[in-house]
């Protein structure tokens, strides 16, 4: 999610901090770029989106929320205790 190729307790983090502010009502971005780009900002709330997005595609119904900061965090949490599973298996 923060685009360094790995799935961290980092991305976890960023989405959870996303969703809190976003729920506060805060205008809030994920990608951290040092420029606004809407790509960039797009292919991270894919990557960040879990459970819609990142399944199915784009839908009208795809949101950031607490659901996946908890995805992020339990495929990190199998594959920091040694587990091989691939994050393709882990999403379905």
């Amino acid at each position: 999610m923060d685009f360094d190729g790995s799935v961290t307790l980092d991305d976890s983090f960023a989405v959870l901090s996303y969703y809190s502010k976003l729920a506060a009502g805060a205008d809030v971005k994920l990608y951290s770029g040092t420029e606004t780009d809407p790509a960039m900002e797009q292919l991270a709330f894919y990557l960040a989106d879990t459970d819609t997005c990142s399944k199915v595609g784009k839908t009208d119904t795809a949101v950031i929320d607490i659901d996946d900061a908890f995805n992020i965090l339990q495929y990190y949490s199998a594959f920091a205790a040694g587990s091989s599973i691939s994050w393709d298996k882990f999403a379905k």
